[in-house]
């Protein structure tokens, strides 16, 4: 099983640079802004909508300032699985994701690396 969270930004190869500067962080990209955070079955528990929404929070002006919309920020999971798939959030991610007005996007998919002997 593994777990790889990503907070996207759509802003083009153009704003790369500024959008870096505005965030602090360097996209993991180049034809838009990317953080990408990976969980390995047995790591330790990641709360990637805190670390998301830590980066993003006090910088929506600044980010409208160069044309970025919060309509372009998408945080995404993406979670292979073995067996059954179950994936919770809290009340307060949940609500925390709402005031920000993120979308948060879940793509799963069965694993294929199963032992059929």
């Amino acid at each position: 099983m593994k777990y790889t969270y990503i907070l996207r930004i759509d802003c083009g190869r153009s704003k790369l640079k500024i959008v870096n500067e505005i965030l602090g962080v360097d996209s993991n990209s180049n034809n838009y802004w990317e953080q990408i955070l990976i969980e390995e079955a047995l790591d330790p528990t990641v709360n990637f909508l805190d670390r998301f929404l830590n980066l993003l929070e006090g910088k929506y002006y600044k980010l409208s300032m160069v044309g970025v919309n919060k309509d372009d920020i998408s945080v995404w999971m993406y979670y292979e699985y073995d067996e059954q798939c179950n994936i919770s959030f809290s009340p307060e991610d949940m609500k925390r994701l709402g005031d920000n007005q993120i979308t948060l996007c879940i793509s799963c998919w069965e694993s294929h690396s199963k032992n059929t002997s």
